[in-house]
């Protein structure tokens, strides 16, 4: 019965038996053990006490012959016998020790069944995946790191964590499920302390780690048990939600911090720092004029992208823009040559604009663009965020103008939320569209994933300014 607890004061691992009351600092002697029965297959408590590893103990898995994985732990300071006698273990002495440097932790649940017994126990079902840690001395943490989680309470891994954890810390990608309360959180913010650990990168030099969460709550709640569980490893986190000020998460993020918790779609506006997002509910024949405006108000020389859903409309606005304003057009059918001649031009001012499409411009990297236009508005929010994250970058103010119609209102409650995260104004045009299409841009349809086009909303075959051809890239 004895258990395995911190001394909150002095960090230091002390044993308390519930049963007798009695709390020492040196480990306790295990029981005599008892004449085993015939039928070994359930583990007994005694036994369980005496085979679970100690800190330094050598633990292995070992296949009996039915396949079954049993786990052995050769405990220093006493070995055990395999046999089916009443002999205690053979002690050797050792010093007493009124501080332990080394943290000792108590069995975990299940650490004695062979993998397979232990997914079948919690029901836990995967493909491929890794042995789970069953016991905290598996894991090969940090002290200080489980020094906290010991603090925290837990005395074994739970389900989620026991089998998220080795999958994670082999680089892998997961996506697991389970209930509220199952320990999810720290299923994946420790192996980014982890990951964290062995990148040894400068905070200052951007975020290593990001989590998103659908709400602000949750991301505050997250953010806390990063903070919690990370500060005896020195790891910093902060938190971005809208409904609250820019400047001071924006200061945080000056500051420098490994992990980043936001909400989607705020995330990579803070980060881009984009200050003015101007969305307009714009006709078909009203683009190419408004287009004429926004280019005319800006600085000459200014870095300008402009995106098109299409190729043909790249070609159609570079077309009838390289004269008045220095416009190239960037998309799939130039070749290698044709696309590093265009950003050449691009990044040394001769072209200031480039048309492009998403895949075109994607891998983009100019610190110094200072107007993003969205001619056509793309086929999802989460790629309205990419384009406008292009501007703003490095601490500039940055400007995104978005050109939306009638083809586009599936989209309109998603970008209404984004716009609203952002503390930017929200056309009330744009806020009756979303009213009528029924919330189509909906949670249900979050980031636009079925990949629709716009074809039967209005689309048009793309012989004109604003059109949506079929041919992307």
């Amino acid at each position: 019965p004895w258990r395995g607890l911190v001394d909150g004061r002095t960090g230091n691992l002390y044993f308390w038996n519930p049963e007798t009351n009695v709390t020492q600092y040196q480990r306790p002697k295990p029981p005599p053990q008892q004449q085993p029965s015939d039928n070994l297959n359930s583990a007994d408590p005694s036994q369980q006490s005496r085979d679970d590893g100690i800190a330094g103990d050598d633990v292995r898995h070992e296949s009996s012959g039915n396949g079954e994985s049993k786990l052995y732990s050769d405990s220093k300071g006493h070995e055990t016998t395999n046999g089916g006698t009443d002999d205690a273990p053979i002690e050797t002495a050792e010093p007493e020790q009124k501080e332990t440097p080394a943290l000792t932790f108590m069995p975990a649940v299940g650490s004695g069944l062979s993998p397979d017994a232990y997914r079948r126990r919690h029901e836990i079902t995967g493909n491929n995946v890794p042995p789970p840690f069953t016991s905290f001395e598996h894991t090969g943490f940090p002290s200080e790191l489980l020094r906290e989680v010991l603090k925290a309470g837990f005395s074994a891994p739970t389900p989620i964590q026991a089998q998220s954890w080795p999958i994670a810390l082999q680089n892998r990608d997961i996506v697991a499920v389970a209930k509220t309360g199952s320990g999810k959180t720290l299923g994946y913010l420790i192996p980014g302390f982890m990951h964290l650990k062995r990148a040894c990168k400068n905070p200052k030099m951007g975020p290593t780690v990001l989590v998103l969460s659908p709400t602000r709550e949750l991301a505050t709640q997250i953010q806390d048990e990063a903070i919690k569980f990370g500060k005896s490893s020195k790891i910093n986190c902060t938190c971005l939600y809208g409904g609250a000020p820019k400047g001071p998460q924006l200061r945080e993020l000056d500051h420098g911090t490994d992990i980043v918790v936001a909400t989607p779609g705020l995330c990579l506006l803070i980060c881009c720092d984009v200050h003015l997002q101007h969305v307009e509910v714009l006709t078909y024949n009203e683009k190419r004029r408004r287009l004429e405006q926004i280019l005319g108000s800006q600085q000459p020389g200014s870095k300008i992208i402009i995106f098109c859903s299409t190729k043909k409309m790249c070609d159609v606005l570079a077309r009838n823009l390289s004269q008045p304003f220095g416009a190239a057009a960037i998309h799939g059918d130039k070749n290698q040559s044709e696309r590093d001649s265009v950003l050449s031009q691009f990044r040394s001012g001769k072209s200031p604009v480039l048309v492009a499409t998403d895949v075109a411009a994607r891998g983009l990297d100019v610190k110094d663009i200072r107007v993003v236009v969205n001619y056509d508005f793309p086929t999802g929010v989460e790629d309205y965020v990419h384009r406008i994250g292009r501007t703003g970058r490095a601490g500039a103010t940055g400007e995104a103008y978005t050109f939306f119609g009638d083809q586009d209102a599936k989209y309109a409650s998603e970008l209404v939320k984004v716009l609203e995260g952002a503390n930017q104004r929200v056309p009330p045009e744009l806020r009756e569209m979303a009213s009528r299409s029924g919330g189509m841009g909906g949670r249900s349809r979050r980031w636009n994933s079925d990949g629709g086009g716009a074809s039967s909303f209005g689309g048009r075959d793309g012989g004109g300014y604003g059109g949506r051809g079929s041919s992307r890239d």
